[in-house]
């Protein structure tokens, strides 16, 4: 994954011994450096904490509209020509 480095930020973590060889080999296994190794696991869990936040928002929503007879009367209206 190419980093444009005008817009990139550099980041110093810590990490135990135990973690960094993981990532260390598991990063030479599939021929990519430890930072894009990184970078990907935390895309992954960017994408993953917004599909929860949308999955949790749905539901609400759903709760809502399953609570409120005026908001499913609403749907009556779907489809109906209006002109």
């Amino acid at each position: 994954m190419p980093i444009n480095e005008k817009q990139a930020r550099r980041l110093n973590i810590m990490i135990g011994e135990g973690l960094f060889a993981w990532v260390a080999e598991t990063a030479e296994e599939r021929g990519q450096s430890v930072s894009a190794l990184i970078r990907a696991a935390l895309e992954r869990e960017r994408r993953r904490e917004t599909e929860d936040r949308l999955r949790r928002a749905s539901e609400e929503l759903a709760g809502l509209y399953r609570d409120d007879p005026e908001l499913r009367a609403l749907s009556a209206l779907d489809g109906e020509d209006f002109t």
